[in-house]
This record gives structure tokens, C-alpha cells and sequence, in this order.
């Protein structure tokens, strides 16, 4: 909505002076306002009509003898001013009023709506993203993702890296602000003692070239006639066990163990996984293991169905029932014509026994299932299957 103002500071006269009982016609923009009049009002609310023609008092509008302001609907509008006797002083067959302060307050917000929606020149805080026309060519212009992260991989990274080309020094080489820790991180040539592993680029080719752990083993394997070897413990025995997460900690009376040794374990109830374990040990009743999976039940019962002491090239011993395990080789062998030898004490009544193939199995190049056979103490003829404290086997090709 408008207000209607004078196209001059006031009304004046034909002589200039303030026009006093002049008479102002306001109506339709370009039509004669006299006979087209329009709807005026006292306030910009519209709701207090104003009759026609209006009046003037020392030049401006006089609504009871007190100067006022008129207001319209219309942005543009006809005008015609008489002097008090009726005589013409002026008109405009269109002209346009002053903007309300209601609807210049409501402009000015919807700006400053807008304007909390850009940053600043002077700078500020993106809640989005920017999406660039393309790669910056000047030095100051922002630069995309893809232009940083294509020159990052160009670069050899300081934690350690492989060059795809020549690295070109120059004549002095490369230079250091503080040579002393250069010079006692390295390895000296007189001879020196590591603090961490060193990993080979592969096996020795020379006489006097380091060797790898891998060929180590495999020679010493190829070489011995002796391609794998277990010392385990065949007894079951039972006890509880509480979780958090992946890590499982196992109560189980005097169990005999020490860290790094694999124990199988069968967890009957609880929902952990069931399998060959790694074990830390934490004292002589408890230990812990690592499970593949997160569980949520916290507690359960276990059963440890053996436990490896010392072997090579065996990866576990899976109990079958009494008496009755498959030794499970770390490497395959090169075939299955390999010779089992073993020796077995404890067990039950048993003092010692004997160590077989396990009938209707055949031994592969993964795997062979042996049975151990109690022979009881002070009775040749007495002897059944059982699970000896002590188990030794070596498979010889």
C-alpha cells in the first residue's frame, strides 16, 4: 500500500505560498480524478475511509483541522489540486505515493532474509558445499577436489612410498638441518643391533644374502624328513567364561597353559564361536581369546578340548570324541605317503597306549586322524580308546 504525499514538500499555492482550503482529488491513474475517484483512507490499514475531495491546511492534508496523512491501495494514481476557489493549481494524471512503513518493514526483512542465506566478502562459514566451474589456472582462485587430490598423488608420501620413475638429486645431494639422529637411526656397516624387523624384497639368490623367515622354514622343511610335529594335551576339561565384545576371558581351573599355546574350544552355550584359539594367558586359572565375531550374551560354559604345548607345522587338533583326533597341518605336504609315529602317557587309567591311524580314515596332504589307545596299568589285556595328558606325533616323509 501507498500514503499520498504531495509530488512537492507540501501544497502550495499558486503563489507558493502554503496551500490553506485547497481541495485534492485523488483517482484512477490517468483519468480524471474528480469523476474517477478512488478509495482513500486516514490510516495504512485501510480501515478508516477518507471522503473526497480532501483538504489542506497550511499545506497539508487536514483531517478535523489536524494535519494528517491519506492512504490508497493503488501504487499509482491521478491527482488534481483547487485552490479554495475551486480554481485548478495543478494535477498529474499519474503519479506514485510513498511506501508504507508496514510494508517497507516487511521488504526490509524479506532482505535481510536473503542476505543470511550469502556469505560475506569478508568471509565466513559455507553449511554446503561449493561446486566449481572447473580446475583454478590462477594462483588465488579455489581449487576442486578432483585438481587437489590429482596433484596429492603425484607426490611420494613422507611415511614411506614407491617411486614410478628416477629421483633426480642435485650435485650436493640431499642435505639435513641436524645430521646427529640421521646418523643413529640407520643401520652402521660395521655391524649393529635392530630395534624392529627387517623385512626382506624376497629370498637370499647369494651365498652370504639374508635369509627370509619363509625360506628358512621351507628349506628346513624340504630338508628334515620330519614335515610336521605335535606335543598336545588330549584331556577335556570344563569351565566358564564372560565376554566384552570380541575379547573372551576363560575361567578354567589350573589349566596349564601358557601364552601364545592353541587351545581348542567348544563353547556350549554363551554364543561364542567355537574353534582353535591363540591364548593370552592372564594367571594360572584364566585366559583369554579373541573371537572373530561381536557377541552379546555376556557369560557361558566352555570346554577345552585340547591344547597344542609346541609343534610345527600344525595349525590345530580337532577333537573327534574319545580318543579320536585330526592333526591339521599349518603347509600341505607334497602327497600323503608320510609315516605317523607317536607316543602317548596319561590318560584316564591308563599310564601309556598306542598311537593309530584312525580306521576307515586315510591320511591327505591337509590332514591325518589317529586314535589313541590306553593300555591299563598292570592289565596288558585291558585297553580302550581314551584322551592321554601327553600326546607326540611326528609325521616323517
Amino acid at each position: 500500500m501507498a500514503y499520498i504525499v504531495s509530488p512537492f514538500t507540501t501544497f502550495a499555492d499558486t503563489d507558493g505560498s502554503p496551500l490553506n482550503n485547497g481541495y485534492v482529488y485523488i483517482g484512477t491513474a490517468n483519468l480524471n480524478p474528480v469523476t474517477n475517484p478512488i478509495s482513500v483512507y486516514w490510516d495504512d490499514a485501510l480501515t478508516q475511509p477518507a471522503a473526497q475531495p480532501l483538504r489542506t491546511l497550511n499545506g497539508f492534508f487536514s483531517r478535523s483541522g489536524t494535519p494528517a496523512r491519506v492512504y490508497t491501495s493503488a501504487t499509482n494514481f491521478s491527482m488534481v489540486v483547487n485552490d479554495n476557489k475551486g480554481e485548478l493549481v495543478y494535477s498529474a494524471m499519474s503519479t506514485a505515493g510513498d511506501v508504507s512503513q508496514a510494508d517497507f518493514a516487511a521488504f526490509q526483512a524479506s532482505v535481510n532474509a536473503s542476505l543470511a542465506t550469502k556469505l560475506s566478502l569478508t568471509g565466513g562459514t559455507m553449511t554446503g558445499a561449493i561446486v566449481l566451474p572447473g580446475a583454478p589456472s590462477a594462483a588465488l582462485e579455489a581449487a576442486t577436489k578432483g585438481y587437489v587430490d590429482t596433484a596429492d598423488a603425484l607426490k611420494v608420501n613422507k611415511a614411506g612410498d614407491t617411486m614410478t620413475g628416477k629421483l633426480n638429486m642435485a650435485a650436493a645431494g640431499i642435505g639435513f638441518s641436524d645430521t646427529s639422529t640421521q646418523t643413529t637411526a640407520g643401520v652402521a656397516k660395521t655391524g649393529d643391533t635392530m630395534t624392529g624387523l627387517l623385512v626382506l624384497s624376497g629370498a637370499p639368490v647369494a651365498t652370504l644374502g639374508a635369509a627370509t623367515k619363509g625360506y628358512v622354514d621351507t628349506t628346513a622343511a624340504t630338508g628334515s624328513p620330519v614335515k610336521a610335529w605335535v606335543n598336545f594335551n588330549g584331556v577335556p576339561s570344563n569351565g566358564t567364561y564372560t565376554r566384552v565384545g570380541t575379547l573372551i576371558t576363560v575361567t578354567l581351573t589350573a589349566h596349564d597353559m601358557t601364552t601364545g599355546q592353541v587351545a581348542n574350544l567348544s563353547f556350549t552355550t554363551g554364543g561364542a564361536t567355537s574353534g582353535s584359539y591363540t591364548i593370552t594367558v592372564l594367571d594360572a586359572n584364566s585366559f583369554t581369546v579373541t573371537d572373530s565375531i561381536s557377541g552379546s550374551i555376556p557369560s557361558g560354559n566352555v570346554t577345552r578340548n585340547n591344547f597344542i604345548r609346541a609343534s610345527f607345522n600344525v595349525s590345530s587338533i580337532t577333537d573327534n570324541g574319545t580318543g579320536d583326533y585330526t592333526i591339521n597341518f599349518a603347509s600341505a605336504l607334497v602327497d600323503a605317503n608320510y609315516c605317523v609315529s607317536g607316543m602317548m602317557i596319561g590318560g584316564g587309567p591308563a599310564n601309556s597306549g598306542t598311537i593309530n591311524i584312525k580306521a576307515a580314515t586315510t591320511p591327505s596332504v591337509n590332514s591325518v586322524s589317529i586314535r589313541t589307545l590306553g593300555i591299563a596299568s598292570g592289565a596288558p589285556g585291558s585297553s580302550g580308546f581314551t584322551d592321554p595328558t601327553y600326546v607326540t606325533v611326528a609325521i616323517i616323509r
